[in-house]
C-alpha cells in the first residue's frame, strides 16, 4: 500500500473510532499515521482530541502545540485548527458532533494546562500548584550547580571555586516545599549530587557560614557577632541552616543513614528557633525567609518523619520514648497550623500556602495517625491485648480518623490522598468496622483515583507498580463488597474483619 494510502486508511481508522469513543484505539491510529506523515497538523489536533477525552491533558497539550508548530501559517490557533474538518453543508450529525467535541475537549486542555501544564485550572487546592512551583525551583538550583568549578592551587595546594550563588536556596525551598521533588524531576540529574559538596562549600565560604561544629559552635559564634553586620549574619546562618537541612535530606535518602539525618535537622532546629527568638521583633523580610514559623515547622516534620523510620527500622526495640516524641510533635503541628487561615489570599500565594500549611498539616495528622497507630500494636504485642479490646478499638479509629482528616487535606488529586484513604481503610478493616463505613472509604478511592492519575501518573512516591496493585486489590474488594450486599450475604452494618496475613 502506497505511503498516503496507509496514512488515509489509518486515519480513517482513527476517525472511526473516535466517534466511537474508543479514544485509545483511535489515539494509536493517528500515532501510527504520524509516523509516516510527522508534518501532519491536522493529526495532532485529531490526537490532542484523543488525549483530552483520555484527560491526558499535558499530552493534549502537547500535540496542541506540535499541531502549530507544524504548519504554522494554515493554523494559528486551535479555532483554525477546527477548520480543517469537512465545511461542506449540510454538516453531517457526525462532524457537527465532533466539531463540538474538539471545541469543548480542546478547551477543556487549554484550561486544565494553563500555566502550569498540569490540570490547576484556577482551582486553587490542587497538588498541580505544588508540583509546578517545587519542580521549578529545583530545576533553578540543579543548573546553578551544574556550573560549579573547583581548581586546586598548584603552589598552597588551595582549593579555588568558580560559580554562581543561590543554589542551595532553591534546594531547600524545592524540598521544604515537597520533599518527593527528587523523584518526579530528570532521573539523569541523581549523579548532579555529586557536585553537592563543592557547590555548598563555595557558598558557605561566600557567606561566611559555618562547614564544621554544630548548632551550639554556632549559635555561641552567631552571640558573639550580633554587634556586627546582622544582614551578613543571617546570611550566614541562613546558609548555614540550608546546608543542614539538605545534609539531612540527603542522609535519609541516599545514605539510609537516619541518625545522621536527625542530627542535621536538630542542628537547623535548634539554629532556626534561637533565631526567631532573637529576632522576633524584626520585620520577615529583614530577618530573612528562613526565619519563619513555616520553616520551623517543615524541618520538624522532616525530623519527625526521620523518627518515624527509625521506629519501623527497629520493631522488636523498646522505642516507646521516640514514639512519644512523634506523637507529641504531631500534636504541636496540629494545633499550631489550626490558626492559619484556609484558603490563599491570592493566586500568587497557592503553591506556598500548599507547601507550608496545607500539606503540613495533612502530614502531622498522618504523623499522629502513625502515632495512634503503633500505640495499638503495643498494647496488643506487649500488653496482651486482643484487638476487640476497647482500648485497641479506640486507638485504631482514631488512627484511621487521623489519616482521613489527612486525605481531606490534601488536595483530591494529590498521591497522598489516595495513600491517605488507603491506610485508613486497613486499619478500620484489620479492627473490624462495619462494611458501610469501609465503602464509604473504597467508595472515595475509586472517585478519587482518576483525578489522582493525571497530575501523577509519571512519578509516584509509591511506585507506579505498587500503587496500581493497591488500588486494584481495593476496587476488587469493593466489587465483592456491593456483590455480597446485593445478595444478602452482607448488610452495610455487617462488621468485617481483614484475614491475618
Amino acid at each position: 500500500m502506497a505511503p498516503q494510502a496507509a496514512i488515509a486508511q489509518l486515519k480513517a481508522e482513527g476517525d472511526a473510532l473516535f466517534r466511537q469513543k474508543d479514544y485509545s484505539g483511535a489515539y494509536q491510529k493517528y500515532s501510527g499515521a504520524l509516523i509516516s506523515d510527522p508534518e501532519n497538523a491536522i493529526l495532532y489536533c485529531n490526537r490532542a482530541a484523543c488525549s483530552s477525552g483520555r484527560n491526558r491533558y499535558l499530552d493534549a497539550l502537547w500535540d496542541a502545540e506540535k499541531g502549530l508548530a507544524h504548519d504554522n501559517d494554515a493554523i494559528k490557533a486551535w479555532g483554525k485548527a477546527l477548520a480543517v474538518l469537512p465545511q461542506t453543508k449540510p454538516l453531517t450529525e457526525t462532524v457537527r458532533k465532533q466539531r463540538a467535541e474538539y471545541t469543548a475537549l480542546i478547551a477543556a486542555a487549554k484550561r486544565k494546562s494553563a500555566s502550569a501544564d498540569n490540570e490547576r485550572s484556577g482551582k486553587w487546592n490542587s497538588s498541580a500548584w505544588l508540583i509546578d512551583h517545587a519542580h521549578r525551583e529545583w530545576e533553578e538550583g540543579v543548573k546553578i550547580m551544574k556550573q560549579v568549578q573547583v581548581n586546586q592551587s598548584e603552589i598552597e595546594g588551595l582549593f579555588q571555586f568558580r560559580g554562581t550563588m543561590g543554589c542551595l536556596a532553591h534546594l531547600r525551598d524545592a524540598l521544604l516545599l515537597d520533599s518527593r521533588v527528587f523523584k518526579y524531576t530528570n532521573p539523569q540529574d541523581s549523579n548532579l549530587m555529586g557536585l553537592y559538596g563543592s557547590q555548598a562549600r563555595m557558598e558557605i565560604l561566600h557567606e561566611g557560614g559555618w562547614s564544621e561544629g554544630g548548632s551550639q559552635r554556632v549559635i555561641k559564634e552567631a552571640t558573639a557577632r550580633l554587634a556586627d553586620d546582622l544582614t551578613a549574619l543571617r546570611k550566614a546562618l541562613s546558609i548555614t541552616v540550608s546546608n543542614w537541612i539538605l545534609c539531612g535530606w540527603f542522609h535519609v535518602t541516599f545514605l539510609g543513614a537516619l541518625d545522621a539525618a536527625l542530627d542535621y535537622y536538630s542542628c537547623a532546629l535548634d539554629v532556626l528557633e534561637w533565631g526567631m527568638q532573637q529576632w522576633a521583633n524584626v520585620d520577615v523580610e529583614e530577618r530573612g525567609l528562613i526565619f519563619q514559623e513555616a520553616t520551623v515547622r517543615a524541618v520538624k516534620i522532616l525530623r519527625l518523619e526521620a523518627y518515624m523510620q527509625v521506629y519501623k527500622d527497629q520493631p522488636g526495640s523498646d522505642l516507646r520514648s521516640i514514639l512519644q516524641v512523634i506523637g507529641d510533635g504531631a500534636e504541636a503541628l496540629i494545633q499550631e497550623l489550626l490558626k492559619e487561615r484556609v484558603e490563599p489570599l491570592n493566586e500568587a500565594e497557592t503553591s506556598v500556602f500548599l507547601g507550608f500549611v496545607r500539606y503540613q498539616l495533612a502530614a502531622a495528622y498522618s504523623i499522629r495517625g502513625f502515632y495512634r497507630h503503633y500505640t495499638a500494636r503495643n498494647l496488643r504485642n506487649s500488653g496482651g491485648l486482643d484487638i476487640q479490646a476497647p482500648s485497641v478499638q479506640a486507638l485504631y479509629h482514631l488512627s484511621a480518623v487521623d489519616y482521613l482528616q489527612a486525605a481531606q487535606t490534601y488536595p483530591s488529586d494529590d498521591e497522598h490522598h489516595f495513600w491517605s484513604l488507603y491506610v485508613a481503610f486497613n486499619l478500620l478493616y484489620e479492627a473490624g468496622q462495619p462494611v458501610g463505613e469501609l465503602l464509604e472509604i473504597l467508595d472515595r478511592i475509586h472517585a478519587a483515583m482518576p483525578e489522582i492519575a493525571r497530575v501523577w501518573e509519571v512519578a509516584l512516591e509509591t511506585g507506579p507498580g505498587e500503587r496500581k496493585a493497591a488500588f486494584e486489590s481495593l476496587v476488587e474488594l469493593r466489587d465483592d463488597f456491593h456483590a455480597n450486599i446485593e445478595r444478602g450475604v452482607l448488610t452495610r452494618e455487617t462488621p468485617v474483619m481483614l484475614r491475618p496475613s
